[in-house]
């Protein structure tokens, strides 16, 4: 039996393969971030009441490591994962790595270019996770207009 795709599967198919063509990487979904990132995925997959990794990030697989890609109105936010090796190596592998940087999506007036910054980073852990998610929250308040 054909299968028959529709204009937006279509359309979907083509926006993926650009964007893994264009970084280099392979777009991954919340089941295999569920098998190859176990507690990754425990961490992200609960990021609010209504916000399942499965519907607000993407998540892209390199050479030996993660990125779970995450955008609101003003930042892109880029969670990098390699898990720990386990092998006695010295260096920050063997405790694995998880950090976060966050880019501007537009330029500041007058420039040309996009700001970012680099948030937190650690071992690849639960605290270091919730560190990275306290520096977004932190990144998307804004002062109250009194």
């Amino acid at each position: 039996m054909k299968t028959i795709k529709t204009v937006t599967q279509e359309r979907n198919h083509q926006v993926r393969s650009k964007y893994e063509e264009k970084y280099n990487c392979t777009i991954r979904d919340a089941e295999w971030l569920q098998t190859n990132y176990p507690d990754l995925y425990n961490w992200a997959n609960y990021i609010g009441k209504w916000a399942y990794i499965s519907r607000v990030g993407i998540i892209c697989e390199f050479k030996g490591s993660v990125v779970i890609k995450v955008a609101t109105e003003k930042h892109i936010y880029h969670i990098n994962a390699v898990k720990p090796n386990g092998n006695g190596n010295s260096g920050n592998t063997d405790k694995g790595y998880l950090g976060c940087t966050m880019s501007n999506r537009a330029p500041e007036f007058g420039e040309y270019w996009t700001r970012g910054s680099d948030l937190m980073d650690g071992p690849y852990d639960k605290e270091t996770w919730y560190k990275i998610m306290s520096d977004i929250v932190a990144c998307e308040l804004i002062k109250p207009v009194i």
